[in-house]
């Protein structure tokens, strides 16, 4: 059986995300089990072209 977790999209201090990206990881969450925080260059990546950088 799949746990759920519930994905937040509500700000959260450094310490707060990665645990909460360990219980994403840990609850194969979507589907997923690649979870994490992105470096600053995979976030740049992420956000280059998107309408709130212009």
């Amino acid at each position: 059986m799949q746990k759920l977790v519930k994905i937040s999209f509500i700000p959260m201090d450094w310490e707060s995300a990665i645990e909460h990206c360990k219980e994403l990881k840990e609850s194969n969450a979507c589907g997923y089990s690649d979870w994490h925080l992105p470096a600053i260059d995979e976030l740049k990546t992420i956000i280059i072209g998107r309408s709130f950088l212009k």
